[in-house]
């Protein structure tokens, strides 16, 4: 339980939602020494979020919530470490728009990875690209792929994932397969040599000194995807101008780059997005299967929820495995 109290911290979780979060993990212990580690990976990123929770530690008081414990007599309890720590942090102000943060996210215990992400959610809007925050569909996928760790299929697979973003889904990938050949892939160029390459370095992958990690631009149905056995994307089927290039692209995979098959990760903001993704694909000769959805109310499902969000979700996520139709 107190793993879980960090993961969803470490996630941003809303500070004036701890209460509610304390009482769902039931008797929640807080080692003296394991808060004040998790607690600075924060405030290194976060000093903003780590002042607030500070504040609601000592306001509300954080012993009426949770048992302290130490390990090592010698150390310094939670409660005496507290106060003059937030007085550290008072000159912190809020984050700016453009003000970065590492989020760090948890699929589970170990050996479950953890994947840490450099975002900054708030730029969306006005550079017009999804590369700045992790998306929930990739959240998904990733935890999708986390539950299939041991498919034999994966062993030693070439990966294309289109539509990288963040990187989220690629990095999960590696972590869980750190040998595997991966194509990671985004028709955003400035963004594949910023902000998505700092996030293999931050995860400790080098591409430029690791060939069997590429990072390119890929434009769907203009540029020839490389030779993969499997496709992996997220959230990319969201705009219904883009599906037939998005289609092609998959299509082109599928006949000539040697894909057994692809996994597409789609949020349903828009039914009929959806729809005519799944008609694309029938018109060129993909068969498709919903592999998973959020719509089922499951113990998957819900493992899912406690385990990746600190919200409700924007809209269902499903996953789409894709072959040629035999």
């Amino acid at each position: 339980m107190e793993a879980e109290f960090y993961n969803k911290l470490h996630r941003r979780f809303p500070i004036a939602e701890i209460p509610a979060l304390i009482s769902d993990l039931g008797a929640l212990e807080l080692h003296s020494e394991r808060f004040i580690e998790n607690f600075e990976i924060i405030c290194t990123r976060n000093p903003y979020y780590a002042k607030k929770l500070l504040k609601w530690m000592i306001d509300a008081p954080i012993d009426k919530y949770v048992t302290i414990s130490q390990d090592n007599l010698d150390d310094e309890h939670l409660l005496e470490w507290i106060y003059p720590r937030y007085v550290d942090l008072l000159p912190v102000g809020p984050p700016s728009p453009t003000t970065k943060d590492i989020i760090r996210y948890q699929f589970g215990p170990p050996p479950m990875p953890s994947v840490d992400i450099l975002e900054t959610p708030n730029l969306l809007s006005a550079l017009g690209t999804t590369g700045f925050r992790t998306w929930e569909a990739a959240l998904y996928l990733s935890y999708y792929l986390c539950s299939e760790a041991g498919n034999p299929v994966y062993r030693n697979a070439t990966i294309l994932e289109l539509g990288a973003g963040t990187g989220m889904v690629s990095l999960t990938w590696l972590k869980l397969h750190p040998e595997s050949s991966v194509y990671v892939t985004d028709g955003d160029a400035t963004l594949l040599e910023t902000q998505l390459r700092e996030n293999f370095v931050i995860n400790g992958f080098e591409p430029a000194k690791t060939p069997r990690i590429s990072l390119r631009r890929l434009l769907w149905n203009v540029d020839q995807p490389p030779q993969n056995d499997i496709v992996l994307a997220a959230d990319v089927a969201y705009d219904s101008k883009l599906l037939p290039d998005l289609c092609s692209c998959l299509a082109t995979s599928l006949t000539e780059s040697g894909t057994q098959y692809a996994l597409v990760a789609a949020s349903v903001r828009n039914e009929a997005t959806v729809i005519a993704f799944q008609e694309q694909c029938n018109q060129l000769g993909i068969a498709y299967t919903i592999i998973k959805s959020t719509e089922n109310e499951d113990s998957y499902t819900r493992g899912f929820f406690a385990q990746c969000m600190t919200g409700p979700l924007l809209a269902p996520i499903r996953i789409y495995r894709l072959n040629l139709r035999s």
